[in-house]
């Protein structure tokens, strides 16, 4: 009946619902168009393939690197060894991410990572916090503009959550924040738009 196979549906990234398309794609020539969403395609290529490295003695676990969003350290494990990859990983906690949890990795066979902040001696969040927040405070107080170039893949989140604190209101009511002094200076002038977006405003 595999010729009678139009298209394939996939509703979740397990084992119970995927399982047998691989074999099915592979072995029963299925060429059908197959639909998922990002997510479950992409969490159920990670699952089958994990599932395939286990079925031969390995485990390849991923933990979070604690720097980006989705960020990684594996943990490769065969037998009773362990193998750890962590480059570029942070072990600080992040505004938006947890620190990575390195102390759970108890004396692997082989530790592959970096040195690229070594030498690097990062001030303290706060103080760098603030120093970057209070210069874009003042910079808007005194009718100027602020640039913010950003990577979308790098630290937009982080740095978001840092304006949040200054320059953004907190929700859309504008209860508090600099946007809440934005609005009470431009509400009064025609030439402004406040625009609220939220369905109950």
């Amino acid at each position: 009946h595999i010729n009678e196979i139009d298209c394939v549906l996939l509703s979740h990234s397990d084992t119970a619902h995927l399982g047998a398309l691989p074999y099915a794609v592979g072995k029963l020539g299925l060429d059908v168009p197959i639909y998922a969403t990002s997510a479950v395609m992409k969490m159920g290529s990670m699952y089958m393939y994990d599932l395939c490295w286990s079925r031969r003695g390995i485990t390849i676990t991923p933990y979070n690197a604690g720097r980006l969003l989705g960020g990684t350290v594996w943990k490769i494990t065969k037998e009773d060894e362990d193998i750890i990859y962590a480059v570029d990983y942070n072990h600080k906690k992040e505004r938006h991410l947890n620190g990575a949890a390195l102390e759970m990795f108890n004396r692997p066979a082989l530790l592959i990572t970096d040195a690229i902040n070594a030498l690097n001696n990062p001030p303290i969040r706060r103080n760098k916090d603030s120093e970057f927040t209070d210069a874009i405070v003042k910079v808007l107080r005194n009718n100027g503009n602020v640039l913010i170039p950003l990577d979308t893949a790098g630290r937009l989140l982080e740095i978001i959550l840092v304006l949040d604190t200054v320059v953004l209101a907190a929700m859309g009511s504008l209860e508090v924040g600099y946007a809440r002094e934005l609005f009470m200076s431009w509400a009064s002038n025609p030439n402004n738009l406040v625009a609220f977006t939220d369905l109950g405003q």
